[in-house]
């Protein structure tokens, strides 16, 4: 019975306390995201927004996704970017804007700590800026005009 404790049990004993000690080493307070702000406070189309988070929490990486839309359409290169550490629990990042069109940027903090992702809930920010319609380029209409004007010259030219 004393080979089986020596060889069996004090081993086994060994290694659970040194698990249970590695455990409680690692093991940390799950995250906590607060104070999530943006700078300018009234941004503009294609501008770049900084993004700031406080955030509790060991071992976390934070992320920013930004994600920018027209009216209810969203574009589909959202940006997701992780966050600079400022100090012990301040992250920021600057996010430059891409698309001249949007009226409206949603954003949310993201955050992965030991495996386990958290988010906080999604944000909106009304941009502000001059409202286009279209591209610029013109349209069938445009089109239709030319070849009105230039049948006109034709017929003009015939009569005389």
């Amino acid at each position: 019975m004393k080979y089986i404790i020596r060889r069996i049990l004090v081993p086994v004993a060994i290694i659970l306390g040194i698990m249970i000690f590695l455990g409680s080493v690692t093991l940390g307070d799950d995250p906590v995201i607060q104070d999530i702000g943006y700078a300018p406070k009234n941004p503009e189309t294609l501008s770049t927004i900084t993004f700031t988070a406080n955030v509790t929490g060991d071992n976390a990486i934070v992320y920013v996704f930004v994600e920018e839309c027209r009216d209810d359409l969203c574009y589909a290169d959202a940006q997701n970017v992780t966050m600079d550490r400022i100090d012990t629990t301040q992250y920021e990042k600057a996010v430059t804007l891409k698309h001249g069109d949007a009226n409206i940027v949603h954003y949310q903090i993201i955050v992965k700590s030991q495996g386990i992702w958290y988010k906080s809930s999604l944000e909106e920010v009304s941009l502000e800026g001059e409202e286009t319609d279209g591209n610029g380029t013109p349209g069938f209409e445009g089109i239709l005009l030319i070849v009105a004007v230039v049948g006109l010259i034709i017929l003009i030219k015939k009569r005389y």
